[in-house]
């Protein structure tokens, strides 16, 4: 269960990070089958004095493609900077740690 308050801790972040990533994955797949429409867009969103038409907000199905594979790369990004957070928080000198594969983790985060 994730925990919700004004302070998250690490392990939460990770998991939210995962999810986020797993999501990423799932748009992914979506956007490179073979239908035509992959999303169903609002037909009208607005948000205070902004407004958008469904013309305004829809992606073609290349324009998808390439949003969801930036996507994917951004929640990748955000695990490695959840990883790296929790190491430096978690454990002393993690980049010179004698344990290898902290020290693996921790270079490659």
């Amino acid at each position: 269960m994730i925990q919700v308050a004004n302070e998250w801790n690490h392990l939460d972040l990770l998991r939210v990070a995962e999810m986020q990533y797993k999501l990423a994955l799932g748009v992914l797949t979506a956007c490179n089958s073979s239908d035509d429409l992959t999303f169903d867009y609002y037909d009208e969103f607005t948000w205070g004095k902004h407004s958008a038409t469904r013309e305004e907000l829809a992606l073609t199905k290349e324009q998808e493609r390439f949003a969801a594979t930036s996507l994917e790369h951004t929640a990748t990004y955000l695990m490695v900077v959840q990883i790296d957070s929790a190491l430096k928080d978690t454990v002393p000198d993690h980049l010179n740690h004698r344990d290898v594969d902290i020290r693996s983790a921790s270079r490659i985060a």
